[in-house]
């Protein structure tokens, strides 16, 4: 059991370094050219770095971004999608912690744990 947990943990933290690196800004849910990248993606290792390379930085999100994440979250839980769900709702607690809403992301990492 503690192996499993330390397994788990190793994938949360790099998720959550993953995260932290992303780069560049969105403004729909998935571009044509993400999902078909992200559907040739062949395990939820690479589609999470697909995705962490086209979250924007939290330290730059402004409300346009944090709506565009939560319609992005939305769409991937409409799709039954939960990896990229997690990697989604990892980024939108890290672009609220970043904003000062600490409350609110200290939740939602932990709901996602």
């Amino acid at each position: 059991m503690i192996k499993n947990l330390n397994t788990m943990m190793k994938k949360i933290t790099s998720c959550f370094l993953l995260v932290c690196c992303a780069a560049f800004a969105y403004s729909q849910p998935l571009p044509d050219s993400i999902k078909a990248q992200y559907n040739a993606a062949k395990t939820d290792e690479e589609k999470g770095r697909l995705l962490v390379s086209y979250f924007p930085r939290p330290t730059s999100a402004d409300s346009a971004t944090i709506a565009n994440t939560i319609k992005l979250l939305s769409w991937f839980k409409e799709h039954n999608d939960i990896v990229s769900a997690d990697y989604t709702e990892l980024n939108l607690s890290l672009i609220l912690l970043f904003r000062g809403n600490y409350d609110v992301a200290l939740k939602q990492g932990l709901a996602l744990l």
